[in-house]
C-alpha cells in the first residue's frame, strides 16, 4: 500500500472522499471519477445489490480498480444497521433493528448481531459498516430515528451500542457510531431540513454524549457526524458536520477521539439546501472530518475533489493538517485489513441466530385481562403496505404486505390492504366490513405521524371485537388504545418478522414485555418505599381503601419506560417513604412478585391542576404489605403511595410532570 510520502495532492485528497453510484455496476462517470481525482473510498446501497454472489463481485472489482489507480486498498461502506435501514436483500442474512434488539432484554444479543452483521459483510468484500446508531430516542416524533435507537436512555444506548461495536469489531469489520454529537431529539429529519438542538455542552454531556463515550471506550474506530445546528456550542449557524469547534475542538480535544471522522452524506438537505454539497465537503474537511460522502451523484463529487484541490493549492485547506488526516486514513486501513475476524458459525447457524433474537424482540406491550384474542374461525387483517417512510430507508418497496401476508400464514379469513394514510370515508367503510369477522388483527406503520391509522385503530377498536393492533415500526402507535385492544410491538416490516410474528398471533410463542422506550412524552418517577424482595407469585388486586391489617397492594416499577426497571424475579426500594414529620412509614414486606406486561395505555386523564397524567401502566409488582400503626392520610399529599377510589387502589408511579 502507498505511503503518504509516495502520494500526489490528489491521491491525498482522494482518500478524504467516499462516493456512490446508481445501479449494479459502477457508471463510467463513477470510474471516470476514481480514475482522474483517485476518489478512494466506496458508499453501497440497496439500489446496487441484486444477490450475495452479485455484491461480492461487486466489491472485488471496485475494490481492484481503486487499487490500480490509488496504490490503496478502498474502504467499502455500507448502512447495514439490522431492521428499517438493511442494504443486503432479504435472500441473505439480516439482524432486527436496534431497539428491536434491545427489547428482548439481553445485551448479548447485541453482541452477537455485531459478529454476524460483520461476518456476513466479510464475506462479501464489504469492510465498514456504518453503524450502530448511538442516538437517543427522546423525542417519539423523531421521523429519522425512531427504531433506529436502542431506546430513550443513554443508559441503554450506550450498553447495547458498545456490544454491537464489540461484536463489528471482533467479527473484522470497522464500524462508526452515529450521529455526533447526537440526533435522537428532533422532529425534523436532516435528509429534508436543518434541525437544532439547543443545548450546551454541559447538557450534552449528561445526555447526548454519554453513548459516544461508552461507545470510543469501547473501541470504535469512527464516528460519524450529524448535519445539526448545536448554536450554544457552535454560534456560526452551521451544523456539525462543518463545525471545527465541534469536529476538532469537542471530538478531538475535549473528548480525546483519536480514529477517523466521517460525514454523513453531503447530498442531504441540511447541507445541500442550506450550504451546497460541495461548499459543506470543503467545510468539512477544514473542521477536521477525516472521510466525506458524497453519496449519490458522481459530478457532484467530482466538483467537491476540484473545489478542494483548488483550496488545497491556495492555502485555504492547510496542507499539514490534510496530512494528519490522510495518515489517519491509512492507519484505519492498515488496520482494518489486519482484522482477525471471528464468526458465529455458518449460514444456517447465523440465519438461526438472527431469527432467535427477532422472535424474541415481538414485545406485549400490552395485553387484555384475557390475554391475546383467538383469532377466531374468520379474522380480518388489515393494514397498508410499507412505504419509504424517511430516506435513510430503503427506496424500493418490498412487494408484500402485512395482511396478504398474515391472510397466506392463517389460512383462512379476510385481508384487506388499507391507504398508508386512511380518511374519514375509508375508515367508515372498512369498519363496515369488520362485523362479520372473529377477530381484527391491524398491523400500523408509522401511524404516529400518519394518523389515519390511528383513527382507524381506534374506530375499528369501538367495534368491541377482539383486536390485536401490530406496530410494525415505531411502538409510539400503540400509545392511547383501549385495554382490551391487544398492542404488540414488531419493530419492522419485513417478511422474517411476519414469520416470526405467527406464532404468536396463534398463540403457541411467548413474548418478550420489556418495552425500550417510554409511550409518554413525561418520565415516570416512582416514590421510594422500603426495601422489597420477592418470588413470582400471581397478580392480584382488590378494592377499596388500604386498610391497617394484612392486604394486597398493586406497585409498578420505576424505570419501565426504558424497561429496565425491575427483573422478573425480584425488586428492590432501598430508601422508606416519610410522613411529614420525618418518620418513615412503617410497613414490613411478607411477599413480592414482579411481572412486566407492558403500559396498559389507557386514556390519558387530567389532574386537578389540569396537568395531562400519563395512561397507568400495567408492568405491576403485587407486594404484601403489613401496616404497623401509620395510616397512609398521615402523609403529604405528594408523598401518598396509594391513590384510593371505590373500585381499586395502586401505587402511584409518578409524580405529574406536564
Amino acid at each position: 500500500m502507498r505511503t503518504l510520502q509516495e502520494m500526489t495532492l490528489q491521491e491525498k485528497l482522494g482518500q478524504r472522499l467516499a462516493a456512490g453510484f446508481q445501479g449494479l455496476e459502477p457508471p463510467k462517470e463513477f470510474l471516470r471519477l476514481i480514475k482522474e481525482y483517485k476518489v478512494g473510498n466506496i458508499i453501497l446501497f440497496r439500489r446496487n445489490i441484486q444477490d450475495g454472489p452479485q455484491l461480492k463481485k461487486l466489491c472485488a472489482t471496485l475494490r481492484k480498480v481503486v487499487e490500480e489507480e490509488t496504490g490503496v486498498t478502498p474502504f467499502i461502506t455500507i448502512d447495514q444497521e439490522g431492521g428499517v435501514v438493511t442494504r443486503l436483500p432479504e435472500s441473505e442474512v439480516n439482524i432486527p433493528g436496534a431497539m428491536a434488539v434491545a427489547a428482548t432484554g439481553n445485551p448479548r444479543n447485541a453482541y452477537d448481531m455485531g459478529l454476524l452483521t460483520a461476518q456476513e459483510l466479510r464475506s462479501y468484500g464489504v469492510d465498514f459498516d456504518l453503524a450502530p446508531v448511538m442516538d437517543i430516542n427522546c423525542n417519539p416524533d423523531n421521523p429519522v430515528i425512531g427504531v433506529r435507537s436502542y431506546g430513550d436512555t443513554p443508559e441503554r444506548v450506550a450498553e447495547y451500542g458498545s456490544q454491537m461495536v464489540r461484536g463489528l469489531l471482533d467479527g473484522g469489520v470497522y464500524c462508526s457510531l452515529k450521529h455526533f454529537p447526537g440526533h435522537g431529539d428532533t422532529a425534523v429529519d436532516s435528509h429534508l431540513g436543518l434541525p437544532c438542538i439547543d443545548r450546551s455542552f454541559d447538557e450534552l454531556m449528561q445526555r447526548e454524549l454519554k453513548p459516544f463515550i461508552a461507545g470510543i471506550e469501547a473501541g470504535a474506530p469512527a464516528v460519524m457526524t450529524t448535519h445539526i445546528l448545536f448554536p450554544q456550542i457552535e454560534p456560526e449557524h452551521i451544523p456539525a458536520t462543518m463545525s471545527r469547534r465541534i469536529m476538532t475542538g469537542l471530538l478531538r480535544e475535549k473528548l480525546g477521539f483519536g480514529g477517523i471522522i466521517i460525514s454523513d452524506c453531503m447530498e442531504m438537505d441540511a447541507i445541500k439546501k442550506f450550504y451546497g454539497t460541495v461548499n459543506g465537503v470543503l467545510a468539512a474537511m477544514k473542521a477536521g472530518v477525516d472521510l466525506v460522502f458524497v453519496s449519490q451523484t458522481p459530478a457532484l463529487a467530482a466538483e467537491a475533489m476540484q473545489n478542494a484541490r483548488r483550496a488545497a493549492e491556495n492555502g485555504e485547506l492547510d496542507l499539514a493538517e490534510l496530512d494528519v488526516s490522510v495518515q489517519r486514513m491509512l492507519e484505519a486501513k492498515a488496520q482494518c485489513a489486519a482484522m482477525q475476524p471471528k464468526t458465529l458459525g455458518d449460514e444456517a447457524a447465523c440465519r438461526a441466530r438472527a431469527e432467535e433474537v427477532r422472535a424474541a424482540s415481538i414485545t406485549a406491550v400490552h395485553l387484555p385481562r384475557g390475554g391475546m384474542p383467538a383469532l377466531g374461525d374468520n379474522p380480518l387483517f388489515l393494514g397498508c403496505a410499507d412505504y419509504r417512510s424517511t430516506i435513510a430507508s430503503n427506496g424500493e418497496s418490498s412487494g408484500f404486505t402485512f395482511p396478504e401476508e398474515r391472510r397466506r400464514h392463517a389460512d383462512k379469513g379476510t385481508a384487506l390492504v388499507t391507504d398508508k394514510d386512511p380518511g374519514d370515508a375509508e375508515i367508515a367503510e372498512v369498519v363496515s366490513q369488520a362485523a362479520p369477522h372473529s377477530c381484527i388483527v391491524l398491523g400500523t406503520y408509522n401511524g404516529h405521524i400518519l394518523q389515519g391509522q390511528l383513527r382507524l385503530a381506534k374506530a375499528l377498536a369501538a367495534t368491541g371485537l377482539p383486536m390485536i393492533l401490530v406496530a410494525l415500526r415505531n411502538p409510539y402507535d400503540l400509545r392511547n388504545m383501549p385495554n382490551h385492544v391487544a398492542a404488540l410491538a414488531g419493530w419492522e416490516y419485513t417478511r422474517p418478522l411476519f414469520d416470526a410474528l405467527w406464532p404468536v398471533l396463534n398463540g403457541t410463542a411467548p413474548m418478550s414485555c420489556a418495552p425500550t422506550v417510554s409511550m409518554h412524552s413525561s418520565r415516570l418517577c416512582m416514590p421510594q418505599f422500603a426495601s422489597v424482595r420477592g418470588t413470582l407469585l400471581m397478580i392480584r388486586r382488590i378494592s377499596g381503601h388500604p386498610p391497617a391489617s394484612s392486604a394486597s397492594h398493586t406497585m409498578r416499577p420505576s424505570r419501565m419506560d426504558t424497561g429496565s426497571g425491575v427483573s422478573t424475579s425480584s425488586a428492590r426500594w432501598a430508601t422508606p417513604i416519610a410522613a411529614s414529620n420525618g418518620t418513615p412509614m412503617p410497613a414490613a414486606v411478607s411477599s413480592t412478585m414482579v411481572s412486566n406486561t407492558g403500559p396498559t395505555f389507557s386514556t390519558n386523564t387530567r389532574s386537578a391542576a389540569g396537568r395531562i397524567c400519563p395512561p397507568e401502566y400495567g408492568a405491576e409488582i403485587t407486594y404484601r404489605l403489613r401496616y404497623t400503626g401509620l395510616s397512609t392520610t398521615a402523609l403529604p399529599a405528594s408523598q401518598r403511595p396509594f391513590s384510593t377510589s371505590s373500585t381499586s387502589y395502586t401505587v402511584l408511579p409518578y409524580t405529574p410532570a406536564i
